[in-house]
């Protein structure tokens, strides 16, 4: 104990225990002045009678039987409501049979027992004493820290401190009240609430959390001002709103009713209808507003009632006429009315005769038949002109003696497939060299082809060699046949860059008259073969 620097006892009833073995420190007596008058112990009986000084220090120990009070129980910390009643225990252990004597403290304060709210009672059992505070109505001022101090001739001991929190149930300053607003405009909810400690105020709508004008960045919360703002308001804001205070005490609700007024509107437009007699009409009004409006139908200017045949339905939204007659033919009108307007639409309902609906029907019909003959006719003319500006031009020309020459060899060729052109016709129609007489009054050939590419065709003996050239000798007697299977190199044939190619050809049919293909072995003809042509 650096800080002491004089001590005076004066006591023949110390209590010589652990609690006074600081005294025994080392050198403590040699560097402070004490004054000891009658400085003895009392207690324990070992030790009694003797001055302090003279016990050694293994003597100072606690004992269970000590007559110095112990606190065995301490008061309890506790939080209560404002305006109720608080018991506060403290128990003692003492080996004298001598009274204790007990005081309370608040906040290091000795409290007046004597105040109608403060009361302390006494029980004794065995070596155990007791100490009870009771604290009847409390307010907030009675909150604080609370200690019970027992002593005796032997001592005196302190009990912890406990902590006596007085809270205050949550009340409102501000309860919200129900709104109506019109939709675009701004709802203002108002909600304040004290109470100790001061209570967190939130918002619920329709029981949960779901806040449309939350999601969509319309709504906001003055915490200082106790505001709840909703701007530019919808439908979807209208509800019921709860306003929750809470603290440790407790939580109170408060609920306000939202009413979002909007005029009447349809949500969808009405459409004429066309019925026959004996079938039923039915006219859709569908509407909202808020508060939500009220619908009127009206026929030719005449209200509608309900009838045999006229019934309302879904709240009127709905106008069901059973077996129309021609009488029911007219203008109906929905007329839907809020405190905001009014707000209508009509619609023309036509009841046809029997008769009328049929003629109707089959014009309908022969309207939709002409169509689609129309659409067929247009649709043919149009693939035929473009079929026709797709297919490649051809100004080959095949004679006609040439096709009954070739129509004779089938037929005389024997084997029964005149009716049946091969490949190999079908190269000669594009390689056929009709007959023409010259100056000496001999058959010449003479070729016509497409003016597309180019060819010079030399005949010879047994072949037919063709190259590039732009002029043509036909000296030669006979039509030259060219089959397409006597190509010796169709792929040679077909490059524009390996010019000439030779091509055999079979020797005449003995049955014609002609000269002999001998004659033919220095003619040569210019070919002109389009590039595409299937020959």
């Amino acid at each position: 104990m650096p800080k002491l620097v004089y001590l005076y006892l004066n006591s023949s009833s110390l209590v010589c225990d652990c609690s006074m073995a600081w005294l025994k420190q080392p050198n403590i007596f040699e560097k402070l002045p004490f004054d000891f008058i009658n400085a003895y112990c009392g207690f324990p009986e070992k030790n009694k009678g003797k001055n302090l000084i003279e016990v050694p220090l293994t003597d100072f120990v606690c004992l269970e039987n000590s007559p110095k009070p112990m606190i065995i129980f301490h008061p309890e910390s506790k939080m209560v409501l404002e305006r109720q009643n608080i018991t506060l225990k403290c128990g003692v252990n003492s080996s004298s049979n001598e009274k204790i004597n007990f005081v309370w403290k608040k906040d290091n304060h000795d409290l007046e027992l004597i105040s109608t709210n403060h009361y302390s009672s006494f029980e004794f059992n065995g070596m155990t004493q007791f100490s009870v505070l009771n604290l009847y109505n409390i307010s907030m001022s009675q909150s604080g820290k609370y200690q019970c101090v027992a002593s005796n001739e032997f001592g005196i001991t302190y009990s912890n401190r406990s902590i006596l929190s007085v809270v205050v149930y949550p009340f409102f300053a501000k309860v919200p009240g129900n709104s109506s607003v019109k939709a675009g405009q701004t709802a203002k909810l108002e909600c304040a609430a004290n109470g100790y400690p001061v209570p967190q105020i939130s918002w619920q709508k329709d029981g949960g959390t779901d806040f449309p004008a939350a999601q969509e960045r319309r709504m906001r919360v003055m915490a200082r001002d106790d505001v709840f703002l909703i701007v530019d308001v919808k439908l979807v804001d209208m509800g019921i709103y709860s306003c929750t205070a809470k603290n440790v005490a407790g939580m109170i609700a408060a609920n306000a009713t939202l009413n979002v007024l909007e005029p009447p509107s349809f949500k969808t437009e009405m459409s004429n209808k066309q019925v026959r007699v004996g079938e039923e009409v039915v006219l859709e009004c569908l509407s909202h507003g808020s508060p939500k409006p009220k619908i009127r139908w009206i026929k030719d200017g005449i209200s509608l009632t309900l009838s045999n045949r006229h019934f309302f339905t879904a709240e009127n939204q709905l106008l069901v006429i059973m077996e129309a007659n021609t009488d029911d033919s007219g203008t109906y009108q929905c007329e839907i009315t809020n405190s905001l307007g009014v707000n209508s639409q009509k619609v023309d309902v036509l009841v046809m005769p029997f008769y009328q609906s049929l003629i109707h029907e089959y014009t309908l019909g022969f309207i939709v038949i002409a169509i689609i003959v129309c659409i067929i006719i247009i649709s043919a003319i149009w693939v035929l002109f473009v079929y026709k500006a797709r297919r490649p031009s051809s100004n080959l020309i095949n004679s006609a003696d040439n096709k009954s020459l070739d129509s004779s060899n089938s037929k005389d060729s024997g084997t029964g497939e005149s009716t049946k052109r091969s490949q190999e016709q079908l190269f000669n129609d594009c390689l056929n060299v009709p007959q023409k007489l010259n100056n000496n009054g001999n058959l010449s050939p003479e070729i016509n082809l497409p003016l597309l590419s180019h060819a010079s065709v030399v005949l010879g003996e047994n072949s037919v060699t063709y190259r590039h050239s732009k002029t043509a000798n036909l000296p030669a007697q006979l039509p030259i046949k060219v089959p397409k299977e006597t190509i010796e190199d169709p792929k040679k044939c077909d490059e524009t860059s390996e010019r000439p190619c030779s091509i055999s050809v079979p020797p005449p049919n003995k049955a014609q008259d002609s000269p002999p293909i001998a004659q033919q072995s220095s003619s040569h003809v210019s070919l002109y073969m389009p590039t595409n042509d299937p020959c």
